[in-house]
């Protein structure tokens, strides 16, 4: 019982820091809402960036994601936009956030499945 609480613990934990590390470094740079003339919209560059962010949540909802894991993005994203940052240093503070939070993540989710395992 105490493995399976654990276990489930730890796959909370995982999903936390592979999800919102990113969103909350997206947030700080690109606000959610924007002025457009008299109008208030949705930021645009804030909605992708956000929909990345929760990418390992997309994965639980799916059965198999046929595209890369999350951190893989998240690091192909760090490397094209440190190559870039001179065009957007706001980019590489939430690519590298995304990649770190979602590196601690797998670690948490392998542990947890780890420990799922040894239960049986």
């Amino acid at each position: 019982m105490k493995k399976t609480v654990l276990a489930k613990s730890l796959f909370a934990l995982g999903l936390l820091f592979s999800t919102l590390p990113p969103a909350v470094a997206s947030l700080c740079y690109f606000p959610l809402w924007r002025e457009a003339g008299s109008d208030v919209a949705i930021s645009g560059i804030a909605a992708i960036l956000l929909t990345a962010s929760f990418i390992p949540i997309l994965k639980l909802l799916k059965n198999k994601l046929k595209s890369p894991a999350s951190w893989v993005i998240w690091l192909i994203m760090f490397l094209v936009f440190f190559i870039l940052s001179k065009v957007a240093d706001q980019m590489v503070v939430i690519s590298f956030a995304g990649l770190l939070g979602n590196l601690l993540g797998l670690a948490l989710f392998s542990l947890s499945k780890k420990i799922g395992k040894r239960e049986g």
